[in-house]
């Protein structure tokens, strides 16, 4: 049986993700849960799209051409520097190595998520955050 989500507020979404099939699947899932969901083709745009607009939450690929989500993180956790709130940054990758995921957390990311994930991994991430669905 599929579960269902009621959210209790809209979300907005920050994908940075260069895989047009990754993007397709991601993008869907946020949708399909109620929240809103922008799209970066790289790190490069994510920092672009992050000093446009306020997010609540980053899913950041580390992979990517012209800048990878490791740097892009870097940039964006620089920038918040003197912020009460940092935006939470969840790792979302298909290497699930433990020293990857080390990296991340040590670059200033919140969390780690393999792919494919589903809407309950993130939801308990989510529940980490103290953000719910």
């Amino acid at each position: 049986m599929k579960k269902t989500y009621k959210v209790k507020r809209t979300l907005n979404f920050l994908l940075a993700e260069d895989n047009i099939f990754n993007q397709m699947i991601i993008i869907t899932k946020i949708k399909q849960i109620g929240h809103k969901i922008d799209l970066a083709k790289n790190g490069k745009e994510a920092v672009e799209m992050f000093n446009l607009k306020t997010y609540d939450i980053i899913l950041m690929d580390l992979m990517m051409p012209i800048m990878d989500g490791f740097e892009a993180t870097s940039i964006i956790r620089n920038s918040e520097k003197n912020k009460d709130k940092k935006t939470p940054i969840i790792a979302v990758t298909a290497n699930a190595l433990d020293n990857e995921k080390e990296k991340c957390l040590k670059i200033g990311m919140d969390n780690f998520m393999n792919k494919p994930f589903s809407i309950e991994e993130l939801n308990k991430i989510f529940i980490k955050l103290g953000l719910n669905l």
